[in-house]
């Protein structure tokens, strides 16, 4: 996360930036990694008896799935972060005040953010067909956590945020209003 951190805070010229992007990122982790204990350990969807949602290894999730995922999920959630970020801070360094900076990137932004997660989660979801436990896992961490940060995170509440946040994202540089 200390990577994370140097290359928003370069990028953006903010330290307000890098710590909403770790926010949203840690979020997006909690909820896919919350998930998978409730469908691997808890067994919350063993009504489907669907093979991809069993844990034949019993009620504990693989160790090399928890640490793999770590770093791909950091990566998927950053860059779609990256992503809209950069098109908000050219709105900003432009003629656009904080809230139209974000409505503009966000809309020019949007779309395509949706497409590709759309696009992970369909070829990641294919790994739930395996007969192996621990491809079935990473198959659902990956899914879930592109779909949350899709649907919800970088459409939602990193705008919410920014809005809330609005000159404040952006200290200690300052634009001209």
């Amino acid at each position: 996360m200390l990577v994370v951190f140097c290359i928003c805070t370069f990028a953006f010229r903010s330290l307000v930036v890098p710590l909403r992007a770790i926010f949203t990122i840690c979020l997006t982790l909690c909820f896919s990694f919350g998930t998978g204990v409730l469908v691997y350990e808890r067994h919350a969807l063993d009504w489907t008896h669907f093979k991809g949602f069993s844990n034949p290894g019993g009620d504990a999730l693989a160790w090399i799935t928890t640490s793999m995922l770590m770093p791909i999920s950091v990566g998927l959630s950053l860059d779609y972060d990256i992503f809209l970020l950069t098109r908000i801070f050219e709105y900003r360094k432009g003629s656009f005040n904080d809230y139209q900076s974000i409505l503009c990137g966000l809309s020019q932004t949007g779309s395509v953010i949706t497409a590709a997660g759309m696009v992970m989660a369909v070829a990641f979801s294919g790994l739930l067909l395996s007969s192996n436990s621990t491809l079935n896992q990473v198959s659902w961490f990956l899914v879930c956590c592109v779909l949350i940060d899709t649907f919800i995170v970088r459409t939602i509440i990193v705008p919410a945020l920014m809005i809330l946040l609005g000159e404040k994202n952006w200290w200690p540089s300052r634009f001209d209003v």
